[in-house]
């Protein structure tokens, strides 16, 4: 489970650029799409992974967008070892296949720059029993670069928090670059 100090952290900062940053010509769209990317948990005992996501964009108003996601990351083990605290064993760090369902708030700065901020309801998958579920965090920066009227490529940076009970180091956050595809069901205004 995210801890609540960084719950109140990542509102106040997210809360910071939604209300108190105000540029033109900001632009949601609504659209689909789906998005590849790479990963790296911000602990010594993984390597480099890889996601793939499903993603809709409903356009709330000219600045918000509502971003329901599923998605898959894959998170690879180094092949260390864990020791019990009974100090009697040790356990190995297998890879992880961390699946989650999330719901998130984009804030349009332009037409291109976002930011975003939500939650997601995740199961992490080790190479015999499940690892962890639960709740966790998410928030990043992006980009959209139109290819055409109704075609974009979602540029974003974003981290996740989430608890690896079983497997891993606990409360884990997870750097993540994404690129998505999207198809816009409007096109440019």
């Amino acid at each position: 489970m995210v801890s609540p100090q960084y719950l109140i952290k990542a509102i106040l900062f997210f809360g910071f650029l939604f209300f108190f940053v105000q540029l033109s010509d900001a632009q949601s769209r609504s659209g689909i799409g789906i998005g590849l990317g790479v990963n790296q948990p911000f602990s010594s005992d993984y390597n480099l992974g890889g996601s793939i996501q499903l993603q809709g964009n409903i356009a709330i108003g000219s600045k918000l967008g509502i971003v329901p996601d599923i998605g898959y990351d894959r998170i690879n083990s180094k092949g260390g070892f864990m020791h019990v605290p009974n100090g009697l064993s040790s356990n190995k760090i297998d890879d992880i296949d961390l699946f989650h369902l999330g719901l998130s708030l984009r804030y349009f700065f332009d037409r291109h720059w976002f930011a975003g901020a939500g939650g997601m309801f995740y199961m992490a998958q080790g190479k015999e029993d499940t690892d962890g579920i639960g709740a966790g965090g998410f928030g990043g920066v992006g980009y959209n670069l139109d290819i055409d009227e109704h075609n974009t490529l979602a540029f974003s940076l974003n981290t996740s928090i989430v608890d690896i009970v079983y497997n891993g180091n606990g409360v884990t956050p997870i750097a993540g670059l994404k690129v998505a595809y999207v198809v816009n069901f409007k096109g440019n205004r």
